[in-house]
This record gives structure tokens, C-alpha cells and sequence, in this order.
């Protein structure tokens, strides 16, 4: 067999694969879907702001600083549960309004996320990962 056609045979091959695992992720679902977002947010001596909409910026804060930004959930399918997950450097100063909490169809939540910059903090930038779980209440 000529180089060309194991190339070929290869390139169909993974293809293959790639479609096996698109279908078995597709009915394999548990019905769970998984948004992430990220957090940041930089201790300083004077309080700033950032209006930033891509991710959830809290600006500049200083030590014993407190700062609250709103999430809206929309739910346009079917009843969802949600759980809500902070991670990385900033996951022990968040808080969130609420979790653990279902939105019926059609619903939508405003969800407070609250970050209070510890006493003793570094003066840096920190970030982190917000996860939202929706699951599918059957």
C-alpha cells in the first residue's frame, strides 16, 4: 500500500472517530448543561471599576472591600435545576445569592455573586471560574 492511501485510510479513520464521539456524547447526555464563566478582579489601594461584559469583572477592590455583580438566568426550554460552583483563587471570597434552585420554564433568576476581598490580601490581580450546572428536571 502506497503512502498516500495510509494517509487517506488514517484521515477516515479519525474522522470516524470524531463522529463516534459526537454521537455517543449527543445520546449519552444526562441532560446536564455546564456554563462557565470567568472571574477577576484586582486588590488595590483605591477602589476602581470595570463595566466589562464579556466576563464578570469586579474591578479594583481593597482589602475588607466588597463588591456584588448580578447574573441573569434565562430559562427558555424545559424546568431546570442549577447548581453554581466558584473556582480557582478567588473561589474562597465569592458568594452567591442563591443555588441549588430550580427555574421552571419560561423563568428567569437574578443571581447576586459577592466577593469580599480578605485582610492581608496581596495587592494583584486574581481570578477564577464560575460554573453554572443546569439539569434537566424530568
Amino acid at each position: 500500500m502506497c503512502m498516500k492511501s495510509r494517509r487517506v485510510y488514517a484521515g477516515l479513520f479519525v474522522c470516524w472517530l470524531v463522529c463516534l464521539f459526537a454521537l455517543w456524547n449527543t445520546f449519552s447526555s444526562d441532560g446536564d448543561e455546564v456554563v462557565i464563566t470567568t472571574m477577576r478582579l484586582v486588590v488595590g489601594e483605591t477602589p476602581g471599576i470595570n463595566t466589562d461584559k464579556e466576563f464578570l469583572d469586579f474591578g479594583r477592590i481593597t482589602q475588607l472591600g466588597t463588591v456584588e455583580r448580578f447574573v441573569v438566568l434565562d430559562n427558555d426550554g424545559s424546568s431546570k435545576r442549577v447548581h453554581i460552583v466558584a473556582s480557582g483563587n478567588l473561589k474562597e471570597w465569592v458568594q452567591v445569592s442563591d443555588n441549588d434552585f430550580v427555574i421552571e420554564e419560561g423563568g428567569s433568576k437574578d443571581i447576586g455573586v459577592l466577593v469580599t476581598v480578605p485582610e492581608g490580601a496581596d495587592m494583584r490581580e486574581y481570578e477564577g471560574r464560575l460554573k453554572f450546572k443546569f439539569t434537566k428536571i424530568v
